[in-house]
């Protein structure tokens, strides 16, 4: 119990001092290196230990949403370029 007592305050504060700074972050406050930094802070905060992992969409994902996919045969290797 001494240890919730102890803690509370500092959450409470925490939180406060984060609402202060989201309302800077949203009012334009900070320059555009700073805003990137505490998006980038927030977005991993936000994350948590999933780590973000790019993934490309399979021609049948594509085709579910709408999206087409056509496959192009490779180029041949003789051609010779224009330039």
């Amino acid at each position: 119990m001494r240890a919730y007592l102890t803690m509370m305050p500092r959450l409470k504060a925490e939180e406060q001092l984060a609402r202060i700074d989201a309302t800077a972050l949203a009012m334009g406050h900070y320059d555009k290196g700073t805003v990137r930094q505490k998006m980038r802070s927030l977005r991993d905060a936000a994350m948590g230990d999933r780590r973000r992992v790019k993934v490309k969409a399979s021609p049948a994902q594509l085709g579910m949403v709408g999206i087409g996919v056509r496959m192009l045969p490779a180029p041949d290797k003789k051609a010779v370029s224009d330039g």
